[in-house]
């Protein structure tokens, strides 16, 4: 009758398809008794092994669910970004560097255009109120042709709604 209420290492292992050494430390963990002489009490390790497997089903859907979560909250970002995109609140990043970087380079022009522009005339003036307001007047006309909105802005736009396709590889987009 004894022998009916155990079963050996091997037959356990030819059951369950682990290792004796599995079965040990699922016995260290706690979910059946270790064995006696190569011999495991057959219902508290049958029952330890049913629960762990459905631990071991437990965790694994939940790392499904955390995983599918973690997908859907992405494709959600990226719905929102190209809905940002398309109501013109948001922009490509790469493209709206091109456009700063533009930008900079007319001014950085204008500014040293100014001593080049200036310097034939200044030459031959001696008055300090006349070298003032020429040079005041310069800079003035500089920055309101600066002011005006410069030609390169609808390659900017068209390179946005080309990024568009780009950018749903990498969602990097500035507001």
């Amino acid at each position: 009758m004894a022998e009916a209420q155990t079963i050996s290492s091997a037959q356990l292992c030819t059951l369950t398809g682990l290792s004796d050494r599995r079965h040990r430390q699922l016995a260290g963990d706690g979910y059946f008794p270790p064995p006696i002489k190569g011999q495991y009490q057959f219902a508290p390790t049958l029952q330890g092994l049913f629960r762990y497997y459905r631990d071991q089903q437990s965790k694994g859907s939940d790392e499904f669910a955390t995983e599918r979560l973690r997908k859907t909250r992405a494709e959600a970002n990226l719905a929102e970004i190209r809905l940002h995109k398309e109501r013109r609140n948001a922009f490509d990043r790469k493209a709206v560097l091109r456009t700063w970087e533009n930008i900079i380079m007319v001014i950085r022009q204008k500014l040293l255009a100014l001593p080049s522009k200036m310097s034939p005339r200044l030459a031959y003036m001696d008055d300090q109120k006349a070298i003032e307001a020429d040079l005041e007047k310069e800079v003035r006309d500089a920055l309101e042709e600066l002011s005006k909105p410069q030609a390169y802005e609808d390659e900017v736009e068209t390179e946005i709604q080309a990024g568009d396709n780009a950018s749903a590889e990498t969602p990097e987009a500035a507001a």
